[in-house]
């Protein structure tokens, strides 16, 4: 009898051995395994499809584990960092002139202090989009947009920080930060869509114009590329789905292009009843005998974008600040 209480004895040892072994291991393949295994808490926030994969899993992963928006690590590296594109996501990755490295273009120093190890393969690698998205993410997150915060005036804050290492009360006056926070916000605002509910027709409305800006108006009305801001808008509209046509004229666009009236003519600008997505129409621009003389296409965070007679290209402008506003509708279904 002892002799087997012995014997059980030993089993139970071994078995406890190869338990701690075997847990072990499962432990050490997770940690070192397919990124896709990775699960981090935090509140998850959802990207929008117009995010495609892998960024998508990747930015979600790494804003869960530092809780920042995914959505404004995807506008870093998609408006801020990559001229509104999705570049092949293994690289290479070009090294700026300045010296700044990676899918998220980290200089050496900012490097050295955000580091991180996102695919979990035991390298920090800053040409690796997973270290450099993680890596991304843990410096949002202390330059002011952690906390899953989704204030605009602190991830504007952020972007400009991220950018010249400036606020935004200061980076307003450095014309690349100027240029580059609005493009990031707007990228924000299309895909977040835990913070924007927008049907898929709206997100390709945001997405084409977007893409559109800094091309010439010419492209839209080469007769007449001073006044092509209905052709512009409408042809957007148009290959969204949204509408069947393009329109040559914000009047006729208004008056025969059907759509729901968010504000009507002659209404108060409120962006609080806007959505991305939305044209906006303008009064008083010029004098051409109609009550509407200009529109464009709303994209969020008081932006509107539409064809500059002075730039002679699409351009992004705060629609606030641009004034002469005269009504909206809403040509996406909801």
């Amino acid at each position: 009898m002892d002799d087997l209480k012995k014997l059980l004895m030993r089993i139970g040892c071994v078995v406890i051995v190869l338990l701690f072994f075997g847990v072990t291991a499962v432990f050490a393949g997770f940690n070192r395994g397919d990124p896709s295994q990775f699960k981090y808490g935090g509140t998850n926030v959802s990207l929008c499809s117009s995010v495609p994969e892998p960024y998508k899993t990747i930015f979600s992963a790494a804003g869960n584990k530092f809780q920042v928006q995914p959505a404004f690590i995807a506008a870093i590296f998609y408006a801020g960092e990559h001229a509104n594109s999705w570049p092949d996501a293994d690289g290479p990755w070009k090294t700026s002139p300045a010296g700044a490295k990676g899918p998220f273009q980290f200089m050496d120093p900012t490097w050295g202090s955000h580091k991180q190890d996102g695919n979990g393969d035991g390298v920090m690698d800053v040409q690796n989009l997973w270290d450099a998205a993680f890596g991304a993410a843990h410096l949002l997150a202390n330059i002011g947009a952690g906390g899953n915060t989704s204030d605009v005036n602190n991830l504007q804050d952020a972007a400009s920080k991220y950018n010249s290492g400036r606020p935004w009360s200061v980076g307003q006056g450095i014309p690349e930060t100027a240029a580059y926070v609005p493009r990031v916000i707007a990228a924000y605002e299309s895909f977040n869509c835990a913070g924007v509910a927008q049907s898929e027709c709206a997100m390709k409305v945001v997405s084409l114009a977007m893409n559109a800006v800094g091309t010439s108006n010419a492209t839209y009305l080469p007769k007449d590329p001073a006044h092509a801001c209905a052709a512009f808008t409408t042809t957007i509209l148009t290959q969204a789905g949204a509408i069947s046509s393009p329109n040559n004229s914000a009047q006729g666009f208004w008056d025969k292009g059907g759509g729901q009236t968010v504000i009507p003519q002659g209404g108060q600008l409120n962006n609080s009843v806007l959505k991305p997505g939305d044209a906006v129409f303008f009064t008083g621009t010029y004098d051409n005998g109609a009550y509407f003389t200009h529109v464009g296409v709303y994209i969020g965070n008081d932006r509107v974008i539409n064809t500059s007679s002075v730039k002679g290209v699409v351009d992004n402008d705060s629609l606030t600040g641009y004034g002469h506003f005269g009504g909206a509708k809403r040509y996406c279904a909801t």
